[in-house]
């Protein structure tokens, strides 16, 4: 259920390129789509992120 932070930023790079093929065709649900799930991949790894500072006790 919990991502490592590689397994995170891998998943933001995919849906980046994925962004990046929709944008070139002509269907915007799609594009919308995956713009959604990369936000939802950026929320996930940054939230990882600030769950791994509170784990070391560092300050975000």
């Amino acid at each position: 259920m919990r991502k490592s932070k590689q397994e995170l930023q891998l998943d933001v790079e995919k849906k980046t390129l994925e962004n990046k093929k929709l944008t070139e065709s002509s269907s915007m649900k799609s594009y919308q789509r995956v713009s959604n799930e990369l936000a939802a991949a950026q929320i996930k790894l940054l939230t990882g992120k600030i769950a791994f500072c509170f784990e070391l006790g560092e300050s975000v």
